[in-house]
């Protein structure tokens, strides 16, 4: 797997209507709003590893939170 198709496994276009990549905030708010929908296992755990790396696992409270939580953890900034 790779980083392209995670995000399709996930159902993201990283790219917006007009063709420009999404911003990292958008981006990172779409995944965490999917994977908050999967439930927890081999699958889900790839997927997050192949995004955001072998340190997956510090963002995974965030992740689990979903859109929502993101939102709000970056709210402040």
């Amino acid at each position: 797997m790779n980083k392209s198709s995670a995000f399709k496994q996930l159902g993201i276009n990283t790219r917006d209507a007009s063709g420009h990549i999404k911003s990292s905030r958008d981006l990172f708010g779409e995944v965490s709003g999917q994977l908050s929908k999967m439930k927890d296992g081999a699958e889900k755990t790839g997927i997050t590893i192949e995004i955001f790396g072998k340190n997956a696992t510090q963002l995974t409270e965030v992740l689990r939170g979903g859109k929502a939580a993101f939102d709000e953890s970056t709210a402040a900034t």
